[in-house]
């Protein structure tokens, strides 16, 4: 009878060992209750024997020698935030140059390396090809620009700012026609008509830009954007208007008044235009006159 009782003992000891180890197996943590882990498939408080591999923690940390902790080093910058991993595996904390700085970083002014921003197409530069051949002598010098247009879907933007211009060279009988806000808003030429082309009116409809290129002193330009927010998407059209003879038949001499028109950011060299750093060329015109139309592809990053 006692050996019966004990076997009965024995048996409910080992079903409730066999109990208890089901209770504590576990495939992931959340098989295990609040707070502890699934270690080695077993779950586990936390302790010195919290982790064997990195998977084992949480929050970006790393196992170390079976306790989760901060990672003290690095493997590549985009450990660094924005900083370079040295060879040592060291997070650099300034920066005073962009070589210091992860890939798609920048160093700012406070050496503080910072994600790299490249700045919206948003302005046009158009830069006189007049020359001296081209006979700028005259009250109305170079390109008579009245209008720049930005298009997108068939809606026109005029001129909102003129960022930046240089008056060119204006010959010898000077120039009736510098004033470069005159080329704000959309254009106001009547093909055909004469309302734009009254060159006694006051205040005038148009800027001459001058001369513009190597043998003379001064090359007319101007930078203009089309207002706040407003960008060049890809595939918009750039459109000028430029007075003739055709466009006012009352403007006697046909001139070869030629242009540039390129487009640009803030990244773009604004300081000295005239070597168009940082500008996209969309092309030029050669004494065509009135009014001519640029497409601007945004090349591939």
């Amino acid at each position: 009878m006692k050996k019966l009782q004990l076997l009965i003992v024995a048996g409910a000891v080992l079903a409730l060992a066999a109990a208890c180890d089901d209770e504590q197996s576990c495939s992931q943590d959340t098989d295990c209750p609040s707070g502890d882990i699934c270690l080695d498939g077993t779950c586990s408080t936390p302790g010195t024997d919290e982790c064997a591999i990195n998977l084992d923690c949480s929050n970006g940390q790393v196992c170390n020698n079976g306790t989760c902790e901060d990672p003290s080093g690095c493997v590549t910058s985009f450990d660094c935030d924005g900083f370079f991993c040295d060879a040592d595996g060291t997070c650099a904390t300034t920066c005073d140059d962009t070589i210091a700085c992860g890939a798609g970083y920048v160093c700012d002014a406070g050496g503080v390396c910072t994600l790299e921003t490249i700045a919206p197409y948003d302005r046009v530069l158009i830069i006189s090809r007049t020359s001296v051949e081209d006979d700028i002598d005259n009250t109305t010098p170079g390109p008579d620009i009245d209008a720049i247009h930005l298009i997108v879907g068939g809606v026109p933007e005029g001129v909102a700012v003129v960022d930046a211009s240089q008056q060119g060279d204006e010959g010898s009988d000077g120039n009736n026609f510098d004033d470069v806000q005159t080329i704000l808003g959309l254009s106001d030429a009547i093909p055909g008509g004469n309302e734009n082309c009254d060159l006694t009116h006051t205040p005038t409809r148009f800027w001459s830009m001058g001369g513009g290129s190597a043998d003379l002193g001064d090359i007319g330009y101007a930078i203009v954007s089309f207002g706040a927010d407003v960008t060049i998407p890809d595939g918009a059209e750039i459109r000028t208007f430029e007075l003739n003879d055709q466009s006012c038949p009352n403007i006697a001499v046909e001139r070869d008044d030629n242009y540039e028109i390129y487009v640009g950011s803030a990244d773009s060299d604004l300081a000295t235009p005239l070597t168009a750093t940082g500008w996209i060329l969309l092309g030029g015109t050669e004494g065509d006159g009135g009014e001519s139309s640029f497409f601007f592809a945004e090349p591939a990053m």
